[in-house]
């Protein structure tokens, strides 16, 4: 697998974040609140003895052939990662060996609901984005009872903020 790393656009939260695509050998399913454990060896020296989780923030009906994953750098190698992203130019991207476990974690049933709630602070609204995809998808599909979605947003920034996770298209 390979791990195509981006700064700039698919950023939340502007300057802190870093998004991941990565290309799978084969088709997975994913459902919305799940993780994977990616380990990317050529980051740093370090790098090859770290595993880090990401939630995956795409969600598709069917398997997918690619994640993508929203990485908000701590420290280890999410914060090599991410000097290294920034570093290249923001129309390229970075290309890398990745190897990955999961998908893990829970995902919760919302499809006999009629309203739904989902609460979220700053960069924390990128794991709840392959819900409101799986939802909407639902209300256009018919495969849902969803009649009302309610977003909570809790920002301390608006003015770091870049919203750019198209929430129609599913």
């Amino acid at each position: 697998p390979c791990a195509i790393v981006t700064c700039q656009p698919a950023a939340i939260m502007r300057n802190t974040s870093v998004t991941i695509k990565l290309t799978l050998p084969r088709p997975v399913k994913v459902l919305p609140g799940q993780y994977i454990n990616i380990w990317l060896p050529s980051v740093s020296l370090g790098s090859w003895m770290q595993s880090h989780p990401l939630t995956v923030t795409s969600w598709a009906p069917e398997k997918q052939e690619t994640f993508e994953l929203l990485l908000q750098p701590q420290k280890g190698q999410s914060a090599s990662l991410y000097r290294q992203a920034r570093a290249i130019d923001a129309a390229s991207s970075l290309s890398l060996m990745a190897l990955w476990t999961g998908p893990h974690g829970i995902t919760y049933s919302v499809e006999e609901y009629e309203n739904v709630i989902l609460i979220a602070s700053d960069a924390g609204l990128a794991a709840v984005t392959p819900y409101i995809s799986m939802l909407i998808h639902g209300y256009n599909t018919r495969t849902m009872h969803i009649r009302r979605i309610h977003l909570i947003w809790q920002v301390e920034e608006l003015g770091r903020l870049k919203l750019i996770y198209p929430f129609g298209k599913s």
